[in-house]
């Protein structure tokens, strides 16, 4: 009897699906979910698809704190998408939020700046790798590096029309405005908190209510460097 073939539709419904499950916080279902689709003889699926793949498990590793296998995942993707521009700034990108869970930061920065600087044709990759860079500078404590990145993404998001990562980059800013040394040039509160409702807001037209809670948790969750209740975005 013939294999069956995976058509190309039914690989972009299988990582959608994944997707919703991690979205919704069904992580363990999401890692089971790619584990199976990754099993398939790589004739049967694209590269790119294998690499969403490991992305999306890599991302739900990070939420259940299983960093050790999301490194190997990013590791995966690294060398999976070493000679395409576009896949090698996919596996920078996670990647980078790997090497910042884990609290190598150096890494992290380095790692984000080099998918900023990775030349390829995808504005919203370009997006994602600027958020993901001003992380980790903000992380790494280059706060103004941090916020001059930060506003480069939410113009590339608001370019694209993409109002939930403005919205969470919007809410990055406010966080690292908030942790600016006062001496020098910071925002007012009340213009602070004109960022945060601007992010608020953004995400919630994009219907996403449980976002911004979700978003902080996660990190809190993962991170106990975070439980102080001093840093916030």
């Amino acid at each position: 009897m013939a294999k069956k073939i995976i058509k190309a539709d039914d690989g972009r419904q299988t990582i959608e699906h994944i997707r919703q499950l991690a979205w919704t916080g069904q992580h363990a279902a999401a890692i089971d979910s790619a584990t199976q689709a990754l099993a398939a003889p790589k004739t049967r699926m694209r590269p790119a698809e294998q690499m969403s793949l490991l992305d999306l498990r890599a991302e739900s590793y990070i939420a259940l704190g299983k960093l050790d296998l999301a490194m190997k995942d990013a590791k995966a993707m690294m060398k999976m998408g070493s000679k395409v521009a576009g896949l090698k700034v996919q596996a920078l990108n996670r990647l980078a939020l790997v090497q910042m869970r884990t609290g190598d930061l150096k890494a992290a920065v380095k790692s984000a700046t080099a998918a900023v600087k990775t030349k390829h044709n995808s504005p919203a990759l370009r997006a994602e790798s600027l958020f993901r860079l001003a992380e980790a500078q903000w992380r790494a404590r280059q706060l103004d590096a941090a916020v001059e990145t930060a506003q480069k993404a939410i113009a590339l998001y608001q370019e694209l029309g993409d109002d939930s990562g403005a919205g969470r980059a919007h809410w990055a800013l406010a966080g690292f405005l908030s942790l600016r040394p006062r001496r020098r040039i910071a925002p007012r509160r009340a213009d602070r908190a004109g960022i945060m409702q601007a992010g608020r807001r953004l995400v919630w037209d994009r219907q996403c209510p449980a976002f911004v809670g979700k978003y902080r948790c996660r990190y809190r969750r993962t991170n106990p460097t975070l439980s102080t209740g001093k840093e916030r975005f």
